[in-house]
């Protein structure tokens, strides 16, 4: 949907949101970011409680759960600010959007991994246990 709606360059992002009139683009409207807005908060959110909880629960270091926490944080939150700045404040945010957005799909798909990953190794410690247990 990002590339679809926004692209993944500079102009196109800034296009999107500032509109263009060569091409009858009106800018995004303070009720239509506030809508886009008022959903991702509430989406993005519950994203964010789910992974990071899901994330607490295994057994990585305090520190690499506290830094993946920090960036899924931030890039969501950047995410969700970035087109009102792109929009409100200055062109050159469209900088900001596009690198939040890069960031926090590569966070989550480096969350993703990792859950799995976790689960997995756990599943097979349990197996390994069990069996071990039972050979006695």
């Amino acid at each position: 949907m990002f590339q679809h709606k926004l692209g993944f360059s500079y102009a196109s992002i800034v296009r999107y949101y500032r509109g263009d009139a060569e091409l009858f683009m009106m800018p995004r409207s303070f009720i239509g970011l506030l809508e886009v807005s008022h959903f991702h908060l509430f989406a993005m959110g519950m994203f964010f409680i789910v992974f990071s909880h899901l994330l607490l629960q295994t057994h990585y270091s305090f520190v690499l759960k506290n830094v993946i926490n920090r960036i899924l944080a931030v890039s969501l939150f950047l995410d969700i600010l970035s087109g009102w700045l792109v929009r409100y404040v200055a062109a050159s945010f469209a900088w900001l959007k596009l690198g939040s957005f890069v960031m926090l799909q590569l966070v989550s798909l480096l969350l993703l991994v990792g859950l799995i990953i976790d689960q997995l190794s756990n599943k097979r410690t349990a197996v390994h246990h069990s069996a071990s247990c039972c050979e006695k």
